[in-house]
């Protein structure tokens, strides 16, 4: 009888094969990654999780622009998970622009120099992947800024 040993994680994949009893790896968040996992060190970088690019992103809007220091946007606790990473900034990438939790509905965006201006568009790196896609009914496919596809996430609300 052969004994199946697995473990390990989209986080440590790249130094559990090295474990030779290991016969399964349990990844999976690799296909979307988030900052949590951006933010872990790995053997080839250890600053940064590099190997994996984000692929599920958050597009929210700036709603106010009466603040000195930063804007706020319309991505809060409701829509973003927050134990774990803070959201980073993923695009515009050419600004300094770092996200901050504000609320139910309401995060915000520091600026050093110029602010993002009232109804733009930011996208984020989500805290976390896997509860952030339960928050939500679908997935928005986009290539090259065009939305290509839209996937029913099949077990949305069914954690009861």
């Amino acid at each position: 009888m052969k004994i199946l040993f697995t473990g390990g994680g989209t986080g440590t994949f790249d130094i559990d094969t090295d474990i030779p009893e290991l016969t399964d790896l349990q990844v999976g968040s690799y296909v979307f990654m988030d900052a949590e996992y951006l933010a872990v060190g790995s053997s080839m970088d250890a600053d940064r999780f590099t190997t994996f690019l984000p692929s599920l992103t958050l597009l929210t809007t700036v709603v106010s622009v009466n603040q000195k220091n930063f804007v706020t946007v319309d991505a809060g606790l409701k829509a973003l998970y927050r134990d774990g990473a803070t959201p980073t900034v993923h695009k515009p990438s050419d600004q300094r622009l770092a996200y901050d939790w504000f609320g139910d509905e309401y995060g915000k965006i520091s600026f050093d120099s110029k602010a993002p201006p009232l109804g733009s568009s930011i996208e984020l790196i989500v805290s976390h992947c896997d509860p952030t896609v339960n928050q939500f009914d679908h997935l928005y496919v986009v290539q090259n800024d065009t939305v290509v596809d839209l996937w029913p996430i099949d077990l949305r609300g069914k954690c009861q």
